[in-house]
C-alpha cells in the first residue's frame, strides 16, 4: 500500500464523518497542513503511531494481509512497474512513492529527473497511461493531470514539450 492510497481512504472516513480537516489535525495534535499532505500523499513521512491514531480516529485501522504474487502486482501495479522501467539504468532507484508524490505534488525532485525522463519518455504508452489512471484514484483526476503535465515540461520531456 501506498501513502497516497492511505491518504485517500483517510479523506473519505473524514468526509463521512463529517470533520474538517482542521478538526481531525486538533483531535490528534497534529497540524492542518499534515492531514492535507497526507491526505493529498504528498507527506514526506509520518511515524506508524501517530498515522495509526489518525486512521483510528477515523475509523480505519492497518491490517497485515499477504501479498501477491509478484507476477500479478506487476500486471496491475503501474506504479511499480514504471518504476522498474526508470530503474534499469540508475543506480540509485525511484521509489513507487517518490514517483506518485511528484505526480501528486506537480513537483519533480531534481535528482529524480533522469528517472522521471525515463517514465515520461521511454515508458510504453499503456504503462504510462496505467500508472496516470492509478495515481488518478489519489487525488483529483483534473488536478493529476496538471502536475503530470507540470512535471513533464519540469523535466524538458518529450511527451510534454515546453
Amino acid at each position: 500500500m501506498y501513502l497516497a492510497q492511505i491518504g485517500s481512504a483517510l479523506r473519505g472516513a473524514r468526509r463521512t464523518m463529517g470533520l474538517t480537516q482542521a478538526e481531525l489535525a486538533t483531535k490528534v495534535g497534529l497540524s492542518r497542513t499534515t492531514i492535507n499532505q497526507l491526505e493529498c500523499g504528498t507527506l514526506s513521512d509520518l511515524g506508524v503511531r501517530k498515522l495509526n491514531e489518525v486512521l483510528a480516529c477515523v475509523g480505519l485501522e492497518f491490517d497485515i494481509v499477504p501479498s501477491m504474487p509478484q507476477a500479478r502486482r506487476i500486471d496491475r501495479d503501474y506504479l511499480r512497474l514504471a518504476c522498474i522501467s526508470a530503474n534499469v539504468s540508475f543506480r540509485e532507484p525511484i521509489s513507487p512513492d517518490t514517483l506518485a508524490k511528484a505526480l501528486l505534488s506537480g513537483k519533480a525532485p531534481p535528482d529524480q529527473h533522469p528517472h522521471l525522463r525515463v517514465v515520461f519518455d521511454e515508458v510504453p504508452d499503456p504503462i504510462f497511461d496505467g500508472l496516470i489512471d492509478q495515481v488518478s484514484h489519489w487525488g483529483k483526476p483534473e488536478r493529476i493531470r496538471d502536475n503530470v503535465e507540470a512535471v513533464g515540461q519540469a523535466i524538458h520531456s518529450r511527451r510534454y514539450p515546453s
